[in-house]
């Protein structure tokens, strides 16, 4: 007597789906038909959107966070052995970013420029993340053009202490140096 094989059948849900940068959805391979041993999930694109690897065990559901602006292929592949029987794909369009401007704190000093500072401290700076250009200690913003710190303050105590200077500094160009050697 003879027997017949028949993979599995699998599929992939959601077929698509659409999430903001830094929100999560789950994907989960159906399987009909057999038993398998794991199944992986992977996308080519991490610039787009992470996958988390599962334990490989059933449930066969992956996680996929949003990171930036763009349209990803995640592709779930299920195993017998080392085996691969079916493989299926999902569309994830990621929409907006997760990336932000970067931005920067002083601790116990002052901000001396001969430009501009630009600091632009995000709204979502809220809880350990303390929304002010210089932590700890009051300092002085001192700058020539123009001081920017976003949705922040200058000083942690509250006090925004700062000052529009029109000093230049040391001049230390060619002639400088010719008088000077």
């Amino acid at each position: 007597m003879a027997y017949l094989y028949y993979p599995p059948v699998c599929w992939m849900t959601p077929e698509s789906a659409e999430i903001n940068a830094g929100e999560n959805t789950t994907l989960t391979m159906n399987i009909y038909g057999g038993t398998v041993d794991r199944t992986e999930f992977e996308s080519g694109d991490g610039g787009t959107l992470s996958v988390t690897t599962p334990d490989g065990s059933s449930p066969y559901e992956t996680t996929v966070t949003g990171i930036n602006g763009g349209i990803a292929t995640v592709t779930g592949r299920t195993y017998i052995g080392s085996t691969n029987v079916c493989t299926d794909t999902s569309t994830i369009t990621v929409t907006g970013s997760s990336i932000r401007d970067p931005w920067f704190q002083v601790v116990d000093g002052n901000i001396h420029s001969a430009g501009s500072v630009v600091s632009p401290i995000p709204s979502t700076c809220t809880g350990s993340c303390i929304p002010t250009l210089i932590t700890g200690a009051s300092g002085l913003v001192s700058y020539s053009q123009t001081l920017s710190v976003g949705e922040g303050g200058i000083n942690e105590t509250g006090e925004e202490w700062q000052a529009e200077t029109f000093y230049r500094g040391k001049q230390t160009g060619y002639a400088y140096f010719n008088r000077v050697l």
